[in-house]
């Protein structure tokens, strides 16, 4: 035939047919040998020991293509597509110098191909394009999975040149019959092909649906299934990802993993090829497992399924669980398993699947590297190079995490600040290289290596672990790329030393009414406030006090905080701050916590606490820190943060011991106020404490705080009091001696003296109590044991309000005061009036009288005078 003259008949490709078939089937259809067909479009002509048309079969020049179209009358596009060209870069990898498909690019074949004989009956021996391909092992259409060989000969097909001088048969086998022992060139063997025996599966095999996934992402040429789904791929890496998995399970997994994972079918099939490979036609793979396609389909399909198992699920920690039987199985059969090594499992494979390797890591990696690798994130990934993460993350991290933060991570037999310290390291770990010891010496070396590993160790046992981590890395990016309004690094190197000078303490007991204490207690306020500067331990404050006590005094120091003192306290600090030249921080913040909303954290949330009740359950039910803890369902840590950022209000009973008449005079009297009436108005102490109803001492030491400077007494004039006078007054009358001091202008005490003075009885506390102005009341003698020792009255009338309840407690909360001290005056009463009073309450018995408590009872309601008259 003349190659310029076109072909006697138009014969179209069939849809997806490669070029070598078309071609063969229009040699058979015009009964042309081989080499005068290829001759007559144009193509390379034979060479003496036949033609080989592997390279046409991969790629054709443009005049190669041109040639083929005039002499077929077929679009020459439509004639390159019918090549392994329509693939480059997607499934297979052309070296187009060399015209020779790169056998490692992902599962590609060096020659030859499988076949649906069903596809070769209904085409009339027709062959697909696809089946020239490593990722082609079943066909979808008819539901089984392609033949590898000829049914007669076993032998591959279309891996050897056709000879020039025949005939080709379409359907048949072309390779030499076996047993030829002539000179002539060898018959074909002419095996029907149609006929070959194949497995084949139900409609939805996870076979048919794994190949069907490989074809749909090779057609799109991007993967966007199961894990690919929110971050779709280039076909090109998505099976790069694919012929990893589906490698390392067929060469490196145990056979029974691997065959339990396969449907029983292909399980079969499975076992037959492995059975087979490294005979004379079937060698076995390469020395690079992965790099070429298995030699039989069983061996692709069953690689695949499994891998596409892990891929197709619809995240990544799904795609983990999955994969970690293989990982499992190589850690047992002693294959190194760690982030690193999974990283050589292929060649050109995704961030994706790292985040799948990652994950699957997971329970066999410490707290520390899940950290590190991020692998309980949504997107794992190993940690990146530039360590300048890290330095930002320092700047804006304190040595002891956030107690709002660490307190959700609180945990039975993890002190709060070694906790702190260790979640502040593994928070600067997440996604670094740091070592342990480089993190903590970072940070000011607050926790020990050991510290960090073992409270993580504590937090991957408890079922929140997996909500704990995600909390760190969301915590660890947010620092990452947000600034923040304190340098904590800055903050770390700031001098301390003259934080809340002596004098400063005392000004601010003063005004507060807050007992300084001793140097103990100063030191404990000054670590206190470091603390809360500096982000760092309180115990590495610059103080020379060592006192072993003092960690227990800081433990309880929040109960005893007032808003009045933690204000002062909060403008101290303020003041240290601007004098450093950073008055524009604040002197205490933490990351907003909706980054942790939703999150099943190990410990309650401190927010969530009822600050009432706490202040309550404080100030006036006196409760312990662990009873305060133990009725609000959260930690006695976390009960002194939230006393020590929410202060509770002084009791009433506190306000009296504090000196409640000292906080009314200086509200009463202002220092201008006072400035007024001492030395304008020339009035004297006491008669500014007497129009305010409080004591001399109270004022002057408002009248110190004020710096006011106070005038020296002048000694009063002499009095005489004529003793008749005094005789008629006190003795007769009855007056007190306060009465008769006021009447004469001196003190009570001067009256006494006269009294010594005149030789006249002076009665007791008891007497003068029990007189009106008018005239003597007698005592009467049941009571006289007890109303002549010092609050006998106060104890008296405590024992009446305690007939009226129930039992000593209901009593003590309606006077206010604590139980045992109303058990205890009871009972001096008791002694005093030479018996017992009450009956306990017991069981659901309430507390009762005994005869001599009536009795006294009665008495003591029968009195003219109240009991607790004015003395």
């Amino acid at each position: 035939m003349n190659a310029n003259r076109t072909l006697p008949i138009r014969f179209p490709p069939l849809p997806g047919e490669a070029l070598d078939s078309w071609l063969e089937a229009i040699a058979h259809r015009t009964r042309t040998a081989w080499a005068d067909l290829t001759a007559a479009v144009a193509l390379t002509p034979p060479t003496p020991g036949g033609f080989r048309h592997s390279d046409w079969a991969a790629f054709l020049s443009g005049d190669e293509a041109a040639g083929i179209a005039a002499a077929t009358g077929v679009d020459p596009t439509t004639i390159e597509a019918m090549t392994l060209a329509r693939f480059d870069g997607t499934a297979v990898d052309i070296d187009r110098a060399r015209r020779r498909v790169v056998c490692t690019f992902p599962w590609s074949r060096p020659h030859g191909a499988r076949y649906c004989p069903d596809c070769l009956a209904e085409t009339g021996g027709r062959w697909q394009l696809q089946w020239r391909l490593g990722w082609a092992f079943a066909c979808t259409i008819h539901r089984c999975l392609l033949a590898d060989g000829c049914p007669r000969c076993f032998r591959r097909q279309r891996g050897q040149p056709t000879p020039g001088d025949t005939i080709p048969d379409p359907g048949r086998c072309g390779r030499p019959a076996r047993r030829h022992g002539g000179a002539s060139a060898p018959p074909r063997c002419g095996a029907d092909l149609t006929r070959t025996d194949v497995v084949r599966f139900p409609a939805g095999h996870p076979v048919l649906v794994a190949q069907q996934i490989v074809c749909d992402t090779i057609a799109a040429g991007t993967g966007s299934f199961g894990v690919y789904a929110e971050r779709p791929l280039s076909a090109r890496e998505t099976l790069a990802d694919v012929r990893t998995l589906a490698a390392r399970a067929l060469w490196h997994a145990r056979h029974e993993d691997l065959a339990a994972r396969l449907p029983a079918e292909l399980a079969t099939a499975y076992r037959q090829a492995k059975a087979t490979n490294g005979s004379r036609d079937w060698p076995n793979p390469p020395d690079k497992p992965g790099s070429w396609a298995p030699t039989h389909a069983a061996l692709a399909a069953a690689g695949v399924t499994v891998a596409l198992q892990v891929l197709d699920a619809p995240d990544i920690a799904s795609a983990g669980d999955r994969l970690r039987w293989l990982m499992r199985g190589g850690h047992h059969s002693g294959l190194v398993i760690t982030p690193k090594t999974v990283r050589s499992w292929g060649r050109d494979t995704s961030a994706t699947l790292e985040a799948v390797q990652l994950s699957a890591l997971t329970p066999l990696l410490q707290p520390v590297h899940q950290l590190r690798y991020r692998t309980t994130a949504d997107y794992p990934r190993h940690p990146e190079p530039d360590e300048r993460r890290a330095d930002r993350i320092l700047r804006r991290l304190p040595t002891l995490l956030w107690p709002q933060w660490s307190l959700r991570f609180a945990l039975p037999g993890c002190g709060h600040t070694e906790t702190s310290a260790a979640l502040a390291i593994a928070t600067l770990l997440v996604g670094s290289r740091l070592t342990r010891t480089t993190a903590a010496d970072m940070l000011g070396a607050a926790a020990t290596p050991h510290t960090v590993s073992r409270i993580l160790s504590h937090l991957v046992a408890h079922p929140h672990w997996p909500d704990a981590s995600a909390a760190l890395l969301r915590l660890a990016d947010y620092l990452d790329i947000t600034e923040v309004p304190i340098d904590y690094a800055r903050r770390r190197t700031l001098n301390y030393e003259n934080l809340l000078p002596d004098e400063q303490w005392t000004d601010i007991c003063r005004r507060t009414l807050t007992p300084p204490g001793d140097a103990t207690k100063t030191d404990v306020i000054r670590r206190w406030l470091f603390q809360r500067l500096s982000g760092l331990p309180a115990h590495r404050a610059p103080s020379a006090n060592s006192n072993y006590a003092i960690p227990t005094k800081l433990a309880a120091l929040p109960r005893h905080l007032t808003p009045g003192l933690a204000a002062h306290l909060e403008h101290t600090a303020r003041q240290f701050l601007t004098h450093h030249g950073l008055g524009e921080e604040p002197i205490t913040w933490h990351p907003p916590l909706d980054l942790i909303s939703g999150l099943d954290l190990p410990a309650t949330d401190p927010e969530a606490i009822d600050i009432t009740t706490l202040h309550r359950l404080i100030r006036y039910e006196r409760r312990s820190y662990s009873a305060a803890a133990d009725q609000l369902g959260t930690s006695i840590d976390t009960v002194r943060h939230l006393l020590g950022t929410h202060p509770a209000p002084e009791s009433a009973a506190q306000l009296r011991i504090r000196g409640h008449a000292s906080a009314r005079a200086r509200a009463a009297l202002p220092e201008n106020t006072f400035i007024e009436l001492y030395h304008r108005q020339n009035r004297s102490l006491r008669e500014i404490a007497r129009s305010l109803d409080v004591s001399k001492a109270t004022i002057a030491a408002l009248a110190r705080d004020y710096r006011i400077e106070l005038r020296r007494p002048q000694p009063r004039p002499c009095i005489v009091i004529d003793r008749d006078w005094l005789h008629d007054q006190y003795v007769t009358r009855g007056h007190t001696l306060t009465q008769i001091a006021h009447e004469t202008g001196v003190n009570r005490g001067t009256i006494k003296r006269w009294l010594t003075v005149h030789n006249l009885p002076c009665r007791t506390t008891t007497d003068r109590g029990c007189r009106s102005a008018a005239g003597v009341v007698p005592t009467p003698t049941l009571l006289r044991p007890a109303l002549v020792r010092p609050y006998g009255r106060q104890r008296l009338q405590r024992f009446i309000t305690a007939t009226e309840h129930r039992t000593i407690d209901a009593a003590a909360r309606t006077i206010g005061i604590r139980p045992s001290t109303l058990t205890i005056q009871i009972r001096r009463l008791e002694r005093e009036l030479g018996g017992e009073l009450l009956v306990r309450a017991h069981g659901h018995h309430p507390m009762s009288l005994t005869p001599l408590g009536a009795e006294v009872l009665a008495v003591a309601r029968d009195l003219e005078v109240p009991i607790l008259a004015p003395l």
